[in-house]
Formats: C-alpha cells, structure tokens, sequence
C-alpha cells in the first residue's frame, strides 16, 4: 500500500509538469488545433463578446510568453492559470508534509470572483480591443 501512495506522488511530481512542458514543445501543433475553431456565433451575429470569446487567443498568447496580450484577449485563462498553478503547489507541498494554503476556498472569494467576472463579461462589451 505504500509502494503505490509513493508510485502516485512519483507520478504527480512527473506527469503534470510533463504534460505542461509537452503542450511548449508541441504548441505549434496546439495552436493549429485551437486556431480550427469557429468563430463565435454571438459575436459575428450580433457583435457582442460572450464569456468565452478571446479564450483562443488568450491561449495562443500564452503558449509565446505573452501574458499581457493573454489577459488583454480574455481575463479567465490567465486566473485559471493561477488558481491551477496554486492547487498543484499545495497538493505538491502536502506530499512533502508541508501544509500551506495558497488558494483562498472563503466563500468571499468565491462569490467575489464569479461576482468580479459577471461585470468584466459585461463591461467589456464596451471597451472591444
């Protein structure tokens, strides 16, 4: 039984930063896998940015190191980013025995950050870079 915790905390160590690693080394195959999506229906039909729209691109801009032109296309893939990026440093420090807390779980973070992009989906819809 401690044979396999260890081998799974092996794993996470390895897997996941090659797994990151990999999608730089291929990103020119990601971005012409991302580049094949459509374009959004809401906004070549009525000009309005849903939630989504600017994620492809917030994406290619992150795969070349562009962090400033990724959150100027979309807010949401760089805060995932971050909250993915926290998680696996806690769970990273949990194998080790450290206990740390890098994402906040209050509901005020929350409901203030669903809160936070509910505005900025709609406010953006006025300032269309």
């Amino acid at each position: 039984m401690n044979i396999l915790k260890n081998l799974q905390k092996l794993l996470f160590l390895i897997v996941i930063p090659a797994l990151i690693i990999s999608v730089f080394v291929f990103s020119d195959t990601v971005i012409y896998l991302v580049s094949s999506i459509s374009p959004c229906t809401l906004y070549t039909n009525f000009g309005f940015l849903c939630p989504a729209c600017g994620n492809t691109r917030s994406v290619i801009a992150l795969l070349h190191g562009d962090i400033l032109g990724s959150l100027r296309y979309n807010l949401v893939i760089v805060f995932i980013c971050l909250i993915l990026l926290g998680l696996y440093t806690e769970r990273v420090a949990a194998i080790f025995n450290k206990k740390i807390k890098i994402v906040p779980r209050s509901s005020i973070f929350i409901f203030g950050s669903v809160a936070f992009f509910l505005i900025y989906f709609v406010v953006r819809n006025f300032f269309i870079v």
